[in-house]
Order: structure tokens, then sequence, then C-alpha cells
């Protein structure tokens, strides 16, 4: 029985952030742990308490205009309050998809995550322009790397 939970919460509107995070879940699913399971959401359907009961958390997103997108915003304003005494020090990654510069999408996605004070594990996997084999097996390491952290109790 699984006593750890990753959650992946993504959001996709054209399809590449999903294929990114289909390539994340098979990361942490290439792992075969017993003691880790995976749950993957669309944010829209990510409450509060999935955040406080999970074990680490990895992030996806496009980023359009600079920003990311409005449903990934909404998420974390939705949990950032409920969150915010009971995630301190919480595990996470991200991975963001855009097709031209997404620093400052990046930057904003770490100015709220600061305020949660989780802890970044992974370096963020930015992905501009079309996917490529470079970008899937980044995903997939970032996947396989959080879980395996889990699995092996390093955070």
């Amino acid at each position: 029985m699984s006593s750890k939970k990753l959650l992946v919460a993504y959001h996709s509107r054209s399809g590449s952030t999903r294929t990114l995070c289909d390539n994340v879940a098979a990361g942490a699913q290439s792992i075969e742990s017993k003691s880790v399971e995976l749950q993957v959401l669309e944010v829209s359907k990510v409450t509060s308490a999935q955040v406080i009961d999970s074990s680490a958390i990895i992030l996806g997103t496009p980023i359009n205009f600079g920003y990311m997108s409005g449903l990934m915003k909404d998420f974390l304003e939705r949990i950032f309050y409920e969150c915010i005494d009971h995630t301190k020090g919480k595990p996470y990654g991200l991975f963001v998809k855009g097709d031209t510069d997404i620093d400052a999408g990046l930057l904003s996605l770490h100015k709220i995550i600061g305020g949660l004070e989780w802890k970044e594990v992974f370096a963020p996997v930015k992905v501009i322009g079309p996917i490529s084999i470079e970008s899937s097996q980044q995903c997939f390491e970032l996947g396989a790397t959080i879980c395996a952290g889990l699995d092996y109790d390093l955070y």
C-alpha cells in the first residue's frame, strides 16, 4: 500500500503542456515504486486538501503573454491560504511551455510558490518552441527524479 503521494497538477489548452505532463507521468511510473501513488490532475480539479495530502507536487503550465495560464493562477489563488500553514517545505518541481520568452511567467510562479515556502527539488524544465526529444526526456527525468526521491525518503 502506498504511503506517499506525488501530485502532478497541470493546465493545457492546446495539448502541448499535456504532452509534457504525459512525459512527467511516464517518468514517475518508470520508478515502479510500491510506496508512491501518482495522481495526475488538471489544475481546475485539484483541491487544497489534495495539495496538503500530497508528499510532493509537480506543476505544469503554458506561458502565454509572459505569464502562467489563467487556470494555473486560479489554482494557486484557491489553494494558497488553505495550504500556507500546512505545506511549508513541500518538495516541488515545475515544467513550463511557451512559444517565446518564458522568464517572466516562471518568475511569477516562483514568487507565489515562494510565498508557500515550498522546496524546489528539481530545476524547472523550460520548453520554448516545439516539443523536442530533449524536452520530452527532461520532463521524463523530472517525474522520475521526484518520484525516486520520495521512494528513497530524500525529502
